[in-house]
């Protein structure tokens, strides 16, 4: 469970290009609920129906309201609370301060362009970084340049433990099979 789009873009893509099938092949879906103030209710019921989730969210609003959602979204997964939590625990995972940055650290320390990177996306598409398609796309032109996301691969794979399944990396330079699909579940 994610906050926007491009949070579930991000993962969706990563998953794609560095492991084998889709996280959706696996049973495992991924859901955006707009906000982190929205996390709380669909991880109370789904839990509640014996339902595995593991929250992801942003650590990007330094006032009152978010330290207070931080401290319930961390009580609900059984962490210590904390105004500012970051990282990826076993029962959630916190972008700090917010994806955007985790992905440009990501690409920059593959020694990829960020700045001309993002740039030749955004202009060939027509979004804004925070889009599902830019996301996507920026995420498998850096995979191609060998680009690891070693953040959202390790979300991927506390996930595919927590529910059980294998961790099976793809070959290092391999891209999806369809770049179609990277924007099929936009609008799913």
């Amino acid at each position: 469970m994610v906050e926007g789009d491009s949070d579930k873009a991000y993962l969706q893509m990563v998953a794609r290009c560095r492991y084998k099938g889709s996280l959706e092949a696996h049973g495992i879906v991924i859901i955006s609920v707009g906000g982190n103030g929205n996390i709380e209710k669909p991880l109370v019921v789904f839990r509640s129906f014996g339902i595995k989730v593991y929250p992801v969210w942003d650590n990007d609003k330094p006032n009152a309201q978010a330290c207070s959602t931080n401290r319930k979204l961390l009580r609900l997964c059984g962490s210590e609370e904390e105004d500012w939590p970051e990282g990826i625990h076993d029962t959630h995972a916190i972008f700090s301060p917010k994806l955007e940055a985790i992905i440009e650290d990501d690409v920059r320390q593959a020694g990829i362009d960020w700045t001309a990177l993002r740039d030749e996306v955004c202009n060939q598409i027509g979004g804004e970084l925070k889009s599902h398609a830019v996301v996507s796309e920026i995420v498998k032109r850096a995979h191609e340049q060998r680009c690891q996301f070693p953040f959202a691969s390790q979300i991927i794979e506390r996930v595919m433990t927590l529910t059980g399944i294998p961790v099976q990396l793809t070959a290092s330079g391999s891209t999806p099979a369809d770049p179609a699909a990277s924007t099929e579940e936009h609008t799913q």
